[in-house]
């Protein structure tokens, strides 16, 4: 193995890792900050806006980037057989990603200066407090990060490839059939899959290169 191969199966572990680190964060900032009330306008969101309600971009940012490095070091490392499904993992990653740093940079850099100096003409449609909102449709990105991780899982086996599986197919599965029957059950369902999937899969990842580094040292 040459020392860029090595050097992309550390990059491998170290996104990998980040990626669960990250997943787990930004659902800890989404429940801490989410807003249960009811939308009332975008003059009562502003009188009660704190930047701690944005606090889930910044572990979404990263998780982003995150996740743009693993898909990028499993490309590299996947072997001549496996680069179409490798490939079509980093593809439909840079959808995800794409979109989803243009959605949460949004919020950082248009949404929060604008709400605080209280410019709030045309606003409205992009506030994460309005349930109507652009920045829900752009949540849309993480059915891409879970097309994503589906071909990720078939460039392994066993216990990684059944949680990528879930992440993925679990996740896409639930959330149409929570959106088809108005069930709220299904739709957390799915965010359950998703979450808990990506986290134990990226952990066995990273544990995967780490002892074929290992391995190679001996």
């Amino acid at each position: 193995m040459g020392k860029s191969e090595k050097i992309a199966m550390k990059l491998a572990i170290a996104a990998s890792l980040a990626v669960a680190v990250f997943t787990a964060l930004f659902v800890i900032a989404l429940i801490a900050t989410f807003n249960f009330s009811t939308w009332n306008g975008i003059e009562r969101y502003a009188a009660g806006f704190k930047p701690i309600q944005l606090l889930t971009v910044i572990p979404s940012i990263l998780l982003a980037i995150s996740f743009l490095i693993f898909c990028v070091s499993v490309h590299y490392l996947s072997s001549d057989e496996q680069k179409i499904w490798s490939h079509l993992a980093m593809n439909f990653g840079l959808i995800y990603i794409t979109i989803s740093l243009a959605n949460y940079l949004i919020q950082l850099i248009t949404v929060m200066p604008s709400v605080m100096s209280g410019s709030l003409d045309g606003l409205e449609k992009l506030v994460s407090g309005y349930p109507n909102s652009v920045f829900f449709a752009l949540m849309g990105s993480y059915f891409f990060m879970c097309i994503s991780l589906f071909f990720e899982g078939l460039l392994y086996k066993k216990g990684i490839r059944l949680f990528l599986f879930i992440a993925s197919i679990g996740c896409i599965t639930f959330f149409i059939v929570g959106a088809v029957f108005s069930a709220t059950i299904f739709l957390m369902l799915g965010a359950a899959s998703w979450i808990g999937g990506t986290i134990i899969a990226m952990m066995l990842i990273s544990k995967y290169y780490l002892k074929k580094i290992k391995l190679l040292k001996l």
